[in-house]
């Protein structure tokens, strides 16, 4: 794309020169960093105050560029891509021949002979332009630009509430995890729920385990170019608006390749360095390793390391055409067999099988980052950019479904694609300063940063995939079944079910949490237990139906007492009562304090109704978490409003907890993620006509992974 690159630079060049007040440009990025040009003999090189042994140096050109071809990539995908090709049976048919490919004319590009979609590539009847209309495939990608802008204006800093308050500012219509009626618009607009509960199925989301959450969330790391743990951490966060599960771990994997995409082109390698957001034997781990084995066992046949792949993973009655395994495993294959050519990726990935027009976009917004807008096929300018003038239509057709074209109500009609990636850089400039970074009228000077590893204690067969329960000290009713929340196995429960085993490798002394997550029946209760200490998971009667069989993440937080340690869970139900348990994990925590959190009018017996203020003294004014430890035997999910400084702030939510005695302490508790002013701050928790034992408040932040 040769011709228009010139043209691309003076357009997103304007852009940046016009952008509205609060927002950063080129030139006042960060001006006290400006280096006098006498200090350096040409006056277009680096700034010598950062050196390259401690800074990646990249020029705005070339930031531009990169950005501009990893968003085009999105769009790309979307319009190449064959999504749910089935068969009979209703299985995806796996592998499309090479016939059916052509770019940029995929089922959503025009009426396709071999699958039918509605057509998102339209001439514009006035100008008579090609357009691109509004998909889930980077609608939200769009939106969350808008919020993360939104956010450095407000606070000059990312946060969780505002997610909440933009999809509901910009009328996100979404599919998925993203649903108008039971997913994250609804939890936010009648809930005014944070993004951890917004996206989390058990306060309500029916599809959080769906692919919108990396869908959304991917092209985030083009705002964290070069700073793989700020890409993986505002990757999660804003995937967490959507999703509870593996498809947030793989938001983060795919954000963090794009973050070393901009310095790496190393395919392998960037999996490889990328793979530590994942945490040392958890299943999206395996998934990577299955890949590379069979990229090396089948080299030349990606055809049949997809089959072999989709048969390992393929659950009858339980897989579905969204299975993050599937999906984001093929991501991996396709980038792999694709070897770094831009049009032979996309042809792979657009017939792979599955979610194809969202997993190719994914790929080649990567291979678009390392390359920028010089490896885009000449279509991409004759049919998307248009030398800059491409356009998004934000628009539902008459007649059409709203929520099919997944527009955001809030969003202006039609959207330049340049204005677009202008928001990117802008919003690139402030996640850049705010991490230390610097930036002149030429270049960024990005730190040199790792991606922080966890500190995992060892479990024999966490996920249950050997099949078996040799790992485990086993009593009463316990049994191996594929209900699995990932992988193929797990562990079920009945009356009197128990399994435990003892780790080793603790510290005495050191927070650790015990991560695992599990389904019950319509009246059960698991304990997740560490030593003495437990959580729960507790059903009642009056559970919703698509509840019923729901999976329910839960964190024991405790400090280890010794070096080894027991941990279990144990089922409390009748018969015909059961529950699973599945991917079970142990990482140390370092969970410090952040100021001092103190109850107004403490209650003797713990229990509270209606109101209650904390008193707060917060030693910074950048976001925090306020650690409510409680227990909630409602036997309903208790609604929290929080209001900061007597302004609303956002909706917390207790879970139901089990409360009678069973031996242990109960140390269920919940993060919320406020901002604060440094210094003197009032939280009320508003309980509303719910009451709840309240055992202790404090104020953290907490760290998991280390460089």
């Amino acid at each position: 794309m040769k011709k228009c690159f010139a043209l691309l630079l003076a357009a997103l060049l304007l852009f940046a020169a016009c952008a509205p007040a609060g927002q950063p440009t080129d030139t006042t990025a960060i001006t006290d960093t400006v280096t006098d040009p006498s200090v350096t003999a040409d006056p277009n090189a680096p700034d010598t105050a950062y050196p390259e042994e401690k800074y990646f140096i990249i020029s705005k050109e070339d930031y531009l560029s990169k950005t501009t071809a990893g968003f085009l990539s999105q769009l790309v995908g979307t319009l190449s891509g064959f999504e749910f090709v089935t068969l009979s049976d209703g299985r995806c048919r796996v592998a499309m021949p090479d016939s059916w490919f052509e770019y940029c004319r995929g089922p959503y590009a025009e009426k396709n002979p071999h699958k039918s979609h509605t057509d998102k590539h339209l001439r514009n009847k006035e100008t008579q332009q090609w357009e691109v209309w509004l998909d889930d495939d980077f609608s939200v990608d769009v939106v969350n630009q808008y919020i993360l802008a939104d956010m450095y204006r407000s606070k000059d800093t990312v946060a969780a509430k505002y997610i909440t308050d933009g999809w509901v500012k910009y009328d996100v219509y979404d599919m998925g995890g993203g649903q108008r009626s039971v997913g994250a618009y609804a939890l936010a607009k009648n809930h005014n729920y944070l993004p951890q509960f917004a996206g989390n199925t058990e306060y309500g989301n029916w599809y959080s385990y769906c692919t919108e959450a990396y869908l959304g969330a991917d092209t985030m790391g083009m705002n964290a170019a070069g700073m793989p743990q700020v890409a993986s951490d505002i990757c999660g966060l804003f995937a967490s608006m959507t999703g509870d599960r593996d498809n947030v771990l793989w938001a983060q994997m795919f954000g963090t390749m794009m973050s070393y995409a901009y310095f790496d082109n190393d395919i392998e390698a960037v999996i490889r360095k990328a793979c530590s957001v994942f945490p040392e034997g958890s299943h999206p781990l395996t998934v990577v390793d299955e890949i590379f084995a069979l990229y090396e066992k089948y080299p030349d046949n990606w055809r049949q390391a997809c089959k072999d792949f989709e048969n390992a993973h393929y659950v009858k009655d339980v897989t579905r055409n969204t299975d993050t395994d599937i999906n984001c495993g093929f991501v991996l294959l396709d980038l792999l067999y694709g070897g770094g050519d831009y049009y032979e990726t996309c042809k792979i990935g657009s017939l792979m099988g599955y979610d194809c027009e969202s997993t190719v976009g994914i790929a080649l917004s990567i291979l678009g980052i390392m390359g920028g807008m010089e490896v885009l096929p000449e279509e991409t300018n004759d049919l998307i950019w248009l030398d800059g003038e491409g356009t998004l239509v934000n628009l539902s057709p008459e007649g059409i479904e709203k929520g099919y074209w997944m527009i955001a109500a809030g969003l202006p009609d039609r959207i330049k694609i340049a204005s677009v990636v202008d928001k990117y850089r802008a919003n690139f400039e402030s996640v850049l300063i705010e991490n230390g970074g610097a930036a002149d009228e030429k270049y960024y000077y990005i730190p040199r940063t790792e991606l922080g590893e966890y500190k995992v204690v060892t479990l024999s067969d966490p996920g249950f995939e050997s099949g078996k329960l040799d790992a485990y000290t086993v009593k009463g009713a316990v049994s191996i079944t594929k209900q699995a929340t990932m992988g193929q196995y797990a562990a079920k429960l009945a009356k009197g079910g128990e399994i435990s085993t003892k780790v080793s490798g603790l510290e005495a002394g050191k927070t650790y949490a015990l991560t695992a997550y599990m389904v019950t029946s319509a009246k059960g209760t698991v304990l997740m237990y560490a030593g003495d200490k437990c959580v729960s998971v507790h059903r009642t009667e009056g559970t919703p139906k698509y509840l019923e069989q729901s999976t329910v993440r839960r964190t024991l937080v405790f400090d280890a007492t010794g070096s080894e340690m027991e941990i279990g869970f144990r089922f409390i139900g009748e018969a015909g009562e059961s529950a699973v348990v599945d991917c079970v994990s142990l990482i140390r925590i370092n969970e410090k304090s952040a100021g001092s959190a103190k109850i107004a009018e403490h209650s003797a017996d713990g229990v509270y109704t209606g109101a209650v203020v904390i008193n707060i003294e917060s030693e910074t004014d950048k976001e925090v978490l306020l650690k409510v430890e409680f227990a909630n035997a409602t036997g309903a999910i208790a609604d929290v409003a929080v209001s900061v400084n007597s302004r609303n702030y956002a909706t917390a939510a207790l879970y139901k907890t089990y409360s009678d005695d069973c031996g242990m302490e109960y140390e269920d508790f919940v993060y919320i993620p406020i901002v604060l002013k440094k210094g003197e701050n009032k939280v009320k928790l508003d309980l509303g006509r719910y009451k709840a034992t309240i055992r202790e408040v404090s104020l953290v932040t907490v760290e998991s992974r280390w460089n």
